[in-house]
């Protein structure tokens, strides 16, 4: 990981220890100081790296690093955003998506659990065992299974493809790279050179 992903880190942490110090007196609060703390640094050690992988995998396919740029940050918005306003659009003009189940479509958002971690503890709707239909832990490891897996696959993608995408390789290697033995020549994995 980068060293600026690392400063970020340091600053969430902060923040994140800070928060659930306070709300550890708090009555009431469905996931306790504890749960937020683990829902809270999950987020921060899954999310941050996940995001650094989908806009390295986006700057090796993108040429020039202003379109890179401008189209990772239009990518990570409409992630963040598209699928709460999605699920608010079914909510209004199709009764039928009211129920529980349609309150997963908002785990395809990054955003869904920080914000229902951040407000679990107010008093109002939302609540995660009641939003979702069944126990808190639930949507929260799907959430992290989810993102946790893409974070495994931009990972793979970047550092098995790298020399593709940079047009590092020959005609002759690039069969090689897309079967996995290696670099063709030495036999070296394109994996072990990056890790």
């Amino acid at each position: 990981m980068s060293r600026l992903i690392w400063v970020f880190m340091v600053a969430f942490f902060t923040i994140i220890l800070t928060e659930a110090y306070w709300e550890s007196g708090e009555a009431g609060h469905e996931l306790g100081a504890l749960g937020y703390l683990a829902t809270s640094a999950l987020s921060v050690l899954i999310y941050l790296p996940m995001l650094s992988w989908v806009a390295r995998w986006l700057g090796l396919k993108i040429r020039t690093g202003s379109r890179a740029l401008i189209i990772t940050l239009a990518v990570i918005v409409l992630w963040c955003v598209g699928p709460i306003v999605l699920r608010y659009v079914l909510w209004d003009l199709l009764p039928w998506t009211r129920s529980t189940l349609f309150y997963f479509l908002l785990l395809l958002s990054p955003a869904t659990i920080i914000i229902m971690a951040e407000r679990v503890g107010e008093a109002h709707h939302y609540h995660l065992a009641h939003t979702f239909g069944v126990p808190a832990v639930v949507p929260i490891c799907l959430n992290f299974a989810l993102y946790g897996t893409v974070l495994y696959v931009f990972r793979r993608l970047c550092l098995t493809r790298a020399d593709r995408y940079l047009g590092r390789l020959g005609a002759g290697h690039e069969a090689a790279a897309a079967s996995g033995t290696g670099d063709g020549a030495t036999g070296a994995s394109p994996e072990g050179a990056g890790s």
